[in-house]
C-alpha cells in the first residue's frame, strides 16, 4: 500500500470542521467508483467509514482497510446474505449488516453516513453513540430507527439539491427482504 502522508478523512475533518460541497463531490465521485469496482467483484467492504478514506493527494481519496471484506457467492447474489456476524463501524453500519446480513447496499448506506460526516462536520448518530454504554447497543438503535441521521435544517438547505439527492439515495431505508436493486 502506498504513504498517504494527508492521513485520513475522518482525522482531517476532526481539525477542519465539514468539507465545501466540491471537495465532498471529489470524494462522493471517487469513493462510489471504489464501490463500483468492488462490486463488479462481488465485494462487500462491510467498513466503509471517513476514518478508511485516505487522503493520497489535493483531489486524490483511496479507500483501504479491506480485513472485514466479503465475497458474495455466485448462488447468493441476488439475495441478501450474511454469516449471521455483523462488521464494520457502529454508526456507519447499514440496519441490515446490524441484523448479520450483507449486501453491496450496505456498502452504499455507509458510504451515505459518510457523506453525512462530510456534510455536518460530526459523525453520524452522534446523540446515540453518547447514549448507549457498548457497541451492540449503538447498532441495535440504529437498526431499529429505520430512519437516516437528519442534517440540521440550516445545514440542508444550504446544499444544491443534486447532493440532497445524493444524500437520499446513499441512506434509503430498505426493509429487510427488499430487493438489492437500484
Amino acid at each position: 500500500m502506498e504513504y498517504c502522508k494527508y492521513g485520513n478523512l475522518h482525522d482531517y475533518i476532526v481539525k477542519h470542521g465539514a468539507l465545501d460541497e466540491s471537495t465532498i463531490r471529489v470524494v462522493m465521485k471517487q469513493m462510489l467508483e471504489a464501490l463500483s469496482y468492488l462490486a463488479s467483484k462481488h465485494i462487500v467492504h462491510r467498513d466503509i467509514k471517513t476514518a478508511n478514506i485516505l487522503i493520497a493527494d489535493t483531489d486524490l481519496y483511496k479507500l483501504c482497510d479491506f480485513g472485514s471484506c466479503f465475497v458474495i457467492e455466485k448462488s447468493a447474489r441476488n439475495t441478501i446474505v450474511g454469516d449471521g456476524s455483523f462488521r464494520g463501524t457502529d454508526v456507519y453500519i447499514a440496519p441490515e449488516s446490524g441484523r448479520g446480513f450483507q449486501r453491496g447496499r450496505s456498502d452504499i448506506w455507509s458510504l451515505g453516513c459518510c457523506l453525512y460526516e462530510m456534510i455536518t462536520g460530526e459523525i453520524p448518530w452522534k446523540a446515540i453513540r453518547n447514549e448507549s454504554k457498548t457497541r451492540e447497543s449503538v447498532i441495535y438503535r440504529i437498526t431499529r430507527a429505520n430512519t437516516r441521521p437528519e442534517v440540521k435544517p440550516e445545514t440542508w438547505d444550504a446544499l444544491s439539491q443534486e447532493l440532497r439527492d445524493l444524500y437520499l439515495q446513499c441512506l434509503n431505508v430498505v426493509c429487510e427482504g427488499e430487493s438489492d436493486e437500484g
